[in-house]
């Protein structure tokens, strides 16, 4: 049996309006070969993320996106 290594993408919403409050993780549906893949999918995730929620929401609650690429073993 060959075990590859891949990274799942795992990423929160923040508000930082009051502190500093996050919603639950979610994971990104693919899996990535690489930490640099992971990561670059991270950001164009974040920008996406923040387009839908619009300028007036993002501003007002201060809106920031966290990640996570977690190393994970497949078959």
């Amino acid at each position: 049996m060959v075990v590859n290594m891949k990274f799942v993408l795992i990423f929160w919403v923040c508000s930082f309006f009051n502190g500093q409050q996050c919603a639950e993780p979610k994971e990104y549906p693919v899996l990535f070969d690489s930490w640099y893949a992971c990561s670059r999918q991270a950001h164009k995730e974040s920008v996406a993320i923040i387009d839908r929620m619009g300028a007036a929401y993002v501003n007002q609650h201060r809106i920031a996106l966290k990640y996570y690429c977690k190393e994970t073993m497949t078959h």
